[in-house]
C-alpha cells in the first residue's frame, strides 16, 4: 500500500491504485478503472506505467500473487479456495500464473516455507 502514500503520484493514479487495491481479487480491469476515472484506457495505461513503473495488469497480478503467498503460508486453505479468494476462476490457471511469477508452484511454495 506504500504506493498510496507516494506524493509523486497524480491524484488520478492514486485513485486508480485505490481501486486496484480494493478490487484486485474481483478481476478489476483497466477498462473499468478508466471508466470510473473518466479517462481513456490508453491514457490511464500510459500514465499508470509512467508513474508507478509497472503496467496495470502487472500490478493487479503482483497483488494477487502476494495475497496467494499470504494465504498459502497462513492458512490451510485448498488451492481452489485460494483461487476463489484471489479472483481466479480456475485453480490450475492460478497455479500457472503463480509459477510464472515465482518460479515454483503454490504447493511447493507452501512446503518450502514450513
Amino acid at each position: 500500500d506504500r504506493d498510496l502514500e507516494n506524493e509523486d503520484l497524480s491524484s488520478m493514479i492514486r485513485k486508480a491504485l485505490q481501486l486496484v487495491y480494493k478490487y484486485y481479487d474481483q478481476g478489476i480491469t483497466l477498462e473499468e478503472t478508466a471508466r470510473q476515472l473518466f479517462v481513456s484506457e490508453e491514457y490511464l495505461s500510459s500514465q499508470f506505467k509512467k508513474e508507478t513503473g509497472a503496467g496495470f495488469k502487472e500490478t493487479v497480478r503482483r497483488l494477487r500473487i502476494e495475497r496467494i503467498k499470504g494465504l498459502l503460508l497462513n492458512t490451510g486453505l485448498k488451492l481452489n479456495q485460494i483461487a476463489e479468494l484471489t479472483g481466479y476462476a480456475d485453480p490450475k490457471y492460478m497455479s500457472r500464473v503463480f509459477k510464472e511469477e515465482t518460479g515454483i508452484l503454490p504447493n511447493e511454495f507452501r512446503k518450502s516455507a514450513h
